[in-house]
């Protein structure tokens, strides 16, 4: 009788030790299940504003006026300050008032480029004084921009502060950014053909692997100045 007695306690712990290590298992399970879909919604949400970018994202007054024509500018800004020659092909409009300070890149009549350090001017998402790091986790910074047979290659530098995003198929954004206080201190705004003329990253061309570098410097050049014409036209 005793000896039934010792068997059915040893039965009953052990029954007891398996549920409580099933129990242990499932748990774990669920937390390594919560964990996964954090990451995934982390991750998830940052491409997700990235696609959203041309369609939603930028919403700014200040992104609509570029290829738009300076009748456009002036009917809401009226005219500017003054106008002063830049280098090139393209006039600088300052505007300055009590709405804010901007500048706007003309050539023949259209605003190519924008550019202002002022926190009343619209330019959401983004926004003067916004955090360098508030940026860098909401935004994916490429390192290279690449379209038709030119590449800009962003060093670490140049992301960390003077990124560049692109806004649409012919928009540019070059962030501007303070490296002591963290903060985005100008945005500038411009077409391709702008970024084109301005090269202000490291640009690469894409040409015969057969050429000599004598030969790829004429045929990029020549190839950059097709293609500014043609876009011009």
């Amino acid at each position: 009788m005793k000896k039934n007695v010792i068997i059915t306690v040893i039965i009953f712990i052990s029954l007891v030790i398996v549920i409580y290590a099933l129990l242990q298992m499932e748990n774990n399970e669920a937390l390594a299940i919560n964990l996964h879909k954090g990451k995934t919604d982390q991750s998830s949400s940052k491409s997700m504003v990235h696609s959203l970018h041309p369609a939603v994202a930028f919403q700014g007054e200040l992104w609509t006026f570029i290829d738009e024509s300076t009748d456009q500018l002036k009917k809401a800004y009226g005219e500017p300050r003054r106008v002063d020659r830049g280098y090139y092909g393209y006039e600088w409009w300052i505007y300055k008032s009590d709405a804010g300070y901007f500048q706007a890149g003309v050539k023949d009549d259209v605003v190519v480029s924008l550019y202002t350090p002022d926190q009343q001017i619209d330019v959401s998402p983004f926004s003067i004084g916004q955090d360098s790091a508030d940026i860098q986790n909401n935004y994916l910074l490429h390192d290279e921009v690449q379209f038709d047979q030119f590449t800009f290659h962003l060093s670490e530098t140049d992301k960390k502060q003077r990124p560049l995003i692109q806004v649409d198929k012919n928009i540019y954004a070059q962030l501007y950014m303070d490296t002591i206080s963290k903060t985005l201190a100008g945005i500038r705004i411009m077409n391709r053909e702008t970024l084109i003329l301005l090269q202000p990253y490291e640009l690469y061309y894409q040409a015969n692997c057969r050429q000599s570098p004598s030969e790829i410097k004429t045929n990029k050049e020549k190839s950059m100045k097709r293609w500014l014409n043609k876009s011009l036209i």
